[in-house]
This record gives C-alpha cells, sequence and structure tokens, in this order.
C-alpha cells in the first residue's frame, strides 16, 4: 500500500460530517480509491473543533476505540486524551491539523492499544508537557505508528513501555527526551525523522535505557543534541540493548551535538549487535582486524618436512573491530552475522634458520583447518627473507555464530626439517 493520503471530496472549507474520505490504494492494476473505513475498519469522525471529540470527562477524553478522528483544523485543549485500541488520528498536514495541548503531564496516553497518526501537528506548550505515554505491557504486538508527524514543543516526546513504534518523515523537538524506553522485546523503526532534543543538558533524543529490542532500525535520520550534556543516542553498553543475533542498524544519519561525547552513550560503532552506515559524524561498523609483527627472531619448529605448523611469533594486535586478535597469531570474529565474507590478506618474510636453500609453502587456516587452494610456495635461501603475500577470502560464521570462525597463519618446510624464522608478517581481515 502506498502512503496514505486522505483526500476531501468536497468543495467546502468545513467539510460536514458525512464526508466521505478517501484513501489511495495500490493494487496489481494500479491505484484506486477506497472509503477510508474500508481499509481502516473504523468509523470516521470529522473534528473541526474541540467539541467533534467526545466529551471529556475531569478533564479527560476517552476517545473511541475503531475510530479515525480527521483534524479538519487548528485547536487548542487543557483536556488530556486516552486512546483506546485503533483510536487513530489523520489530517492534512501540520499547517491545518494542529492540536496544542496547554495542560501539564500527558496529551495522549495509551494502555495495550494499537494507533496511527497520519499528518497532523501535535504542541504540548506548558513547560511539562508530554505528547505520548503509551504501554503493552499487559499485551502482545501494539504499535504506534506515526507517519509526517510534527511536534514543535514538549517536554518530553514518548514514554514507551513495551510498544513498538515505527517512525516515518516525522519532525520531533523536545526540550528533554525525545523517546524513552522501558520493558522489553519491541522492534523500533525510525525513518526520515529528526529529533532536536532542545536545552536540557539532561536531554536524550532516544534513550534505550536497558530495554532490549528484537531489531532496531533508524535510516536517513537527523537527530540533534543542543544542549552541552545532551545525548543523541543513549543505550546499554556491549550491544546490551539487543538480543544475541539481533542487528541495530544506523544508516545515513546526521548526528549534531555541542561535543563528540554527545552523540552516542554506552553505545559504540563497533559494538557487534549495530550496524552504522554513512553517518556523518559516526565511523561505520566494519568487522575488521590486523596483526603484525617485525624483527622477529624466535624460530618456527619444523619436526616433519611437508606438514604446516602455526607461524612462531608474537604478533601486536594493531587494531580489531568486532574481532579478537591475540598474541599468538590469531583473529577470531566476534559478530553474530551469520555468512560474512571477508577478504584475509597475509604478508610473510621468511628465512631458514641456519642457511641453505628451503622450499616453502605457506597456507591460510580456518578454525583450525588448512584452506588447501590457500598454499603459496616459494624459495627462500640464507638469511635474507623471501617475502610472499597470500590474498583470501573466508566465509566468516557459516552456520552458527556461537561457533565463531578463526583464522591464523601456517607455514612448511617443503625441502627438510631445517626450522624457519618468519621474521616479519602481517595477518588483516578487512
Amino acid at each position: 500500500m502506498a502512503d496514505k493520503q486522505i483526500l476531501d471530496l468536497t468543495l467546502e472549507n468545513n467539510p460536514p460530517r458525512k464526508t466521505t474520505f478517501l484513501e489511495v490504494q495500490e493494487t496489481t492494476a494500479g491505484s484506486k480509491y477506497v472509503p477510508l473505513s474500508k481499509i481502516t475498519g473504523e468509523e470516521v469522525v470529522i473534528v473541526n473543533d474541540m467539541s467533534d471529540f467526545p466529551a471529556p470527562s475531569a478533564g479527560v477524553i476517552t476517545l473511541a476505540a475503531n475510530t479515525a478522528y480527521v483534524i479538519a483544523d487548528s485547536m487548542t485543549t487543557s483536556d488530556r486524551f486516552v486512546l483506546s485500541d485503533r483510536s487513530n488520528f489523520f489530517g492534512y498536514g501540520g499547517s491545518i491539523s494542529h492540536i496544542t495541548y496547554t495542560s501539564a503531564g500527558n496529551m495522549f496516553t495509551g494502555s495495550n492499544t494499537t494507533n496511527v497518526f497520519n499528518s497532523v501537528k501535535m504542541t504540548a506548550s506548558n513547560a511539562a508537557g508530554i505528547i505520548f505515554d503509551v504501554d503493552g505491557s499487559g499485551g502482545a504486538g501494539q504499535r504506534l505508528e506515526l507517519q509526517n508527524v510534527f511536534v514543535d514543543d514538549c517536554q518530553r516526546f514518548c514514554e514507551n513501555t513495551d510498544v513498538s513504534i515505527n517512525m516515518v518523515r516525522c519532525n520531533i523537538t523536545c526540550e528533554d527526551s525525545g523517546i524513552r524506553y522501558s520493558g522489553t522485546l519491541q522492534p523500533f523503526c525510525l525513518i526520515e525523522t529528526s529529533f532536536i532534543g532542545a536545552s536540557n543538558a539532561s536531554a536524550r533524543c532516544i534513550n534505550f535505557n536497558a530495554v532490549i529490542l528484537s531489531n532496531i532500525i533508524i535510516k536517513t535520520c537527523t537527530f540533534a543534541a543542543n544542549a552541552s550534556g545532551g545525548v543523541c543516542i543513549d543505550g546499554t553498553t556491549a550491544s546490551g540493548n539487543l538480543n544475541e543475533g539481533s542487528l541495530a542498524i544506523v544508516h545515513e544519519v546526521d548526528f549534531f551535538s555541542t561535543t563528540s561525547e554527545s552523540w552516542l552513550n554506552n553505545i559504540d560503532e563497533q559494538d557487534i549487535r549495530w550496524n552504522f552506515r554513512d553517518c556523518n559524524e559516526i565511523a561505520d561498523s566494519e568487522t575488521d582486524g590486523l596483526l603484525a609483527f617485525s624483527g622477529n627472531a624466535t624460530a618456527t619448529v619444523i619436526s616433519t618436512a611437508n606438514t604446516p605448523v602455526l607461524v612462531a611469533g608474537t604478533w601486536t594486535i594493531v587494531e580489531v573491530n568486532q574481532m579478537t586478535g591475540t598474541a599468538a597469531g590469531r583473529l577470531t570474529t566476534d559478530s553474530e552475522r551469520k555468512n560474512v565474507h571477508l577478504p584475509v590478506d597475509v604478508a610473510l618474510g621468511v628465512y631458514p634458520d641456519g642457511g641453505g636453500t628451503k622450499d616453502v609453502t605457506a597456507y591460510v587456516y580456518v578454525n583450525g583447518s588448512k584452506e588447501t587452494a590457500s598454499a603459496t610456495q616459494f624459495e627462500t635461501t640464507g638469511s635474507k627473507p623471501a617475502y610472499v603475500s597470500i590474498p583470501w577470502q573466508v566465509v566468516f560464521n557459516p552456520a552458527d555464530p556461537s561457533d565463531p570462525t578463526f583464522v591464523e597463519v601456517y607455514i612448511e618446510n617443503n625441502t627438510d626439517t631445517t626450522n624457519l624464522i618468519v621474521s616479519t608478517a602481517k595477518l588483516r581481515v578487512n
């Protein structure tokens, strides 16, 4: 289905309640117009002013379930709203469909409900005003879906417990928190959305706290933490906001803040369950590693000719991202992604311990097993190293990420049992 477009078929500025609202629906035969009520399964109420909502009781407007409220004008209220399941809001865009809430506290509350807001503007003008407080902890599969929603002022935008949030093309300005999570195991999706944290040092555009989510998607968005101490995305260290095997995708996101420390808090672009790509201030997430040594004089002991032996030497861990390196020359992936194809490059300088001319073969080993086709043979003579390189490709985690893939370098003497000295070595996965 294409993005919803609510169309008023009358020529009047203030449509009557019986106006038919249509929605564009894409089909295999092309576009067609279908009554909004047919798609949503809801009653449709045209809201020209606050009196078109259900009557408030003690400052509370309880919205009807399975009802689409079409906001046809700007209006102001001190009454808060209680969402029922499928109490949905549609509008004509922020310049027309605008509700201002003047009281402190929550503008909308929902308990175990699914709700849609499309093409409306909301303002919580009170210094303690909050737009949404939603709680799905008593049910399953509750969602808050927002599209083309504009919020120009609020203290906090959304307090969320166990509700899946999906936002597309929204623009949110708040003094403190944008979205603050509690609960567990709900998906989170932001596309083409901006969050601006205005003035509070405690401002968090998105704060996942210690919540564990099933997945996170943030694409083509903008986050701004404009006060010193404010943070764009906050969460838990060591990928603690995601289940094992889950992935947070953060692509093409612009981060703006007073200091670089304010872009992320407790989250690192190299955490194994986060994938940052093409962001203005955050390095791309990579699964890569580099080990090296030079000036090595420790011999690789050859007990039997034509038998590969792990290269001896003390390796320096130059850099690892989403990998673990060891001084013994092993690079192991930490990534939980399956079937990751990565190039492996090996460079060695080798000479025989004691001189002479020897035929030597070097190999890439994966999980302790020889990659036979990686065999690269060369000749080395005297004490001057012969240099060889091996370009290779490895599929990391082909079966189970709990059994991670590791790579090493082995050599063999094809001439006799003379020990070999690998004076320089590099092992890179990238």
